[in-house]
Order: C-alpha cells, then sequence, then structure tokens
C-alpha cells in the first residue's frame, strides 16, 4: 500500500510539471529556440502532445479518477466537445473536403477544453494548489509580454521583425495601425487582470504584491500602446470596476463617484471619437466594425444554409468574407457558424454553469478574494468572446484553465 500511495504522488507530482510545461508552451516561450534551431515549430504540436500525456496520465492516477464525480459538469461540456468535434470533422473532411492534418489544426483549440479534467481533478485533489498554478500563469504571461513589447519596439526602430513564429500568432503579416506593429497578446489576455489582481491581494510579502501589480500594470499597457484593441481596452477597464465592486460592499457615495466619472468621460471630444471609430460609419485607420459586420453578414448566410454541423472549418481565402471581414474576427459567432447547432450548446452550457458558480459565490462568500477572483474571470472571458473566439480560436487554450478554476472554487465554495 505505501508503494502504490507513493507511485501514484509521483504520477501527480509528473503531471503538475507537464502541466507547467504547457503553461510555457500556450504562452509561446519555446519560439524563443526558433532562431538558435532555424526552424518554427507550431505551439499546437508543444500542447497537443503535452495535453495527452496529461490525460493519459490522469487516466492512470486512480486517487484523481476517484474524484471523477466532483467534476461531472466538465465531462457532460467535454462530451458535447466530442459531438461537436465528430460534427465538424464530418463537415469539413467527408463533405468539405479538408486534409487530415488541416482538419485536427483546426480541431485543436477545442481538442484544448479536455485538459480543464485533469486540472480540475490536481486542484480539487490537493496534488496543485490554486496559487501555485495561478501563479504559473502570471510568470509565463509576464515573459511572453515582454518579448511581444520587444518585438513591437524592435520593428519600430529597425524595421526587422524578432520571433517572427510568434510576431504572427493570430495576425497577419506587417499589421501596423498608428505607425505601430500591432502583435497579438498573451493567450491568457482574457483572464490575466483578474488573476493579477486576485495574487496581488492574496500575497502577503509587499514585493509580491507589487510583482502581481506590475504584472497587471502591463497587461494594460500593452493593450492600450502594442495591441491597439479598443474593445479589449473597453473589456480590461470595465473588469477593474468589476473587482472592485465585488471585494466590497460599495457605498452610494462610491456609486454616485462612479455614474460623474463615467458621465465626464463620455463627454469629452477624445472618448467621443474613441466610440466613433467603432462605429460601422468610421472608414479611417483601424476602422473594422463595417467589415466585422459585413463578415457576420456573409457567414451568417452561409450558416443558416446548414446549421446541424455548421459551414466546416475554413482555409486560406475561404475564410475571407466577400466585401470583407475574416471569420476569426466576429467572436463566438466563429465557433456557431463553423461548427453549428453542437457549438451553440456547449457554450450554452459552459455560460449557465459560469452563471451558477458566480451567484453561488456571491452568496456564499461575498466580498473575498475568491469571489472576486471568479465573478472577474467570468466578465473578463465573456466580454473578452464578443470579438474574440476563446473556444476556437489562438486564445482558447484559457479555456480549460478558465474552466478548471471555476469548477474548483464552485465546489469549494459548495462544501
Amino acid at each position: 500500500m505505501m508503494e502504490e500511495t507513493k507511485k501514484k504522488s509521483v504520477i501527480s507530482q509528473v503531471m503538475t510539471g507537464v502541466l507547467a510545461l504547457w503553461f510555457a508552451a500556450a504562452c509561446s516561450i519555446q519560439k524563443l529556440l526558433d532562431p538558435v534551431l532555424g526552424i518554427e515549430i507550431n505551439e499546437k504540436i508543444w500542447l497537443l502532445g503535452l495535453e495527452l500525456i496529461l490525460l493519459v496520465l490522469m487516466l492512470c492516477n486512480r486517487p484523481l479518477m476517484k474524484l471523477w464525480k466532483q467534476v461531472k459538469w466538465l465531462w457532460v461540456i467535454s462530451g458535447l466537445v466530442c459531438i461537436l468535434l465528430l460534427g465538424s470533422i464530418y463537415r469539413s473532411m467527408i463533405v468539405g473536403g479538408m486534409p487530415l492534418r488541416m482538419t485536427i489544426f483546426y480541431c485543436a483549440p477545442y481538442i484544448y477544453m479536455f485538459l480543464a479534467l485533469p486540472v480540475a481533478l490536481l486542484l480539487i485533489h490537493g496534488d496543485l494548489k490554486l496559487n501555485t498554478m495561478l501563479w504559473w500563469m502570471i510568470l509565463c504571461s509576464a515573459i511572453t509580454y515582454g518579448v511581444r513589447i520587444y518585438i513591437s519596439w524592435n520593428y519600430g526602430k529597425t524595421g526587422i521583425v524578432a520571433f517572427h513564429s510568434i510576431a504572427v500568432e493570430g495576425a497577419a503579416e506587417g499589421w501596423i495601425r498608428n505607425n505601430t506593429l500591432r502583435v497579438n497578446p498573451s493567450v491568457f489576455a482574457g483572464i490575466i487582470v483578474p488573476v493579477a489582481a486576485y495574487l496581488c491581494l492574496e500575497a502577503k510579502q509587499w514585493w509580491k504584491r507589487l510583482a502581481y501589480l506590475a504584472v497587471l500594470i502591463l497587461s494594460i499597457y500593452f493593450t492600450f500602446r502594442i495591441q491597439l484593441g479598443r474593445s479589449s481596452m473597453i473589456y480590461q477597464v470595465s473588469v477593474l470596476v468589476v473587482l472592485y465592486f465585488t471585494r466590497r460592499k460599495a457605498t452610494w457615495k462610491e456609486w454616485l463617484i462612479l455614474a460623474v466619472v463615467v458621465v465626464g468621460l463620455f463627454m469629452t471630444p477624445k472618448f467621443q471619437h474613441f466610440l466613433y471609430t467603432l462605429s460601422p460609419e468610421y472608414v479611417g485607420e483601424g476602422g473594422t466594425t463595417g467589415v466585422r459586420i459585413n463578415a457576420i453578414r456573409y457567414f451568417g448566410n452561409e450558416f443558416l444554409k446548414q446549421p446541424l454541423f455548421g459551414i466546416g472549418y475554413l482555409d486560406g481565402w475561404a475564410a475571407t468574407a466577400e466585401g470583407g471581414g475574416h471569420i476569426t474576427d466576429i467572436g463566438i459567432l466563429q465557433t456557431i457558424y463553423t461548427v453549428g447547432i453542437p457549438g451553440i450548446i456547449y457554450m450554452a452550457v459552459v455560460l449557465v454553469r459560469n452563471i451558477e458558480i458566480s451567484i453561488r459565490c456571491m452568496k456564499k462568500q461575498p466580498y473575498t478574494n475568491l469571489t472576486m477572483l471568479v465573478v472577474g474571470m467570468a466578465a473578463c472571458f465573456w466580454m473578452f468572446n464578443i470579438n474574440m473566439d476563446s473556444f476556437g480560436s489562438f486564445l482558447a487554450e484559457v479555456t480549460p484553465v478558465y474552466l478548471a478554476v471555476m469548477e474548483y472554487v464552485g465546489r469549494k465554495v459548495q462544501r
């Protein structure tokens, strides 16, 4: 019995080590070796390989598998993903004639969801501490944000794109706005603000609080100066407000101050121009709303012709709508249009479960750090999904971690 217990403990330790590597790969840290190796390896190979190892180790870890009922909702969601994948493979390969390799490439963002199972079980069993895992996220995100800022700055000074494989993640070549080379953010951008804020409040030493605060500021700086994503700016500022009011019981004076600030901000000429740049009528630099609407309309019409399994995965010019607009620019509608009704059911179940856990936390543990984390993550995750699909795009790596944390906290509050 002692040997068996020790063996399983080792398996859990190996799993946590592999998971740490997965976080590094998700943030493309391994791509820093591309210039040295002289090759560019797609991160999906790393992520799918490490995920497969974690799933096999999970099945071999009996203490973890004994807790399978405690993550029953993740099993339900995983079953829905299996149906989604079968339908999309049928639509893309059998009907659309897409090659197997390409189909697997587009399936990968949905396959990542299965990682939520071993992560949640490790957290619930106590083999992995929540704050430790979130610290990995913060560390890897800080490194990748630093690299991405360097890429943009270096291009501005030399005209050379350093770490090309990182620079073009989910982006086109020469993606310029306001004379700045835009680079997409860390894959954890959808929840990085509430995670950094939570760890900052949880930290005991002042220097740790300062470090987490620095990462939070770094992510916001990246959004405003490098990514230049107007919607992301709104989401991150909005979630800061959500974090403040879920961490403490606000007085009427605080609500009044917030209202005055919002009204004052809306009346400024710069903010009104900022809002105008988001309107379909704006055709200046960065005016993308019009083409997004065109893409929604174009792919929506295609989807209505075959709603059961959607229009399938699209590659090359097929992913660009007639009149402009790419399918990756329409948020969670990308998943809905691509995989059809199974995708709608999948996301609806996730949304309902997220709302249930958030309400439970606010009722049973109001104004705590943990509730702030859960509500903040949920708000940020779903806001980002409005125009950056976290289920099927380059940000999909955040989804399994997000779901695992939600389930873990949901179980912890329930006890």
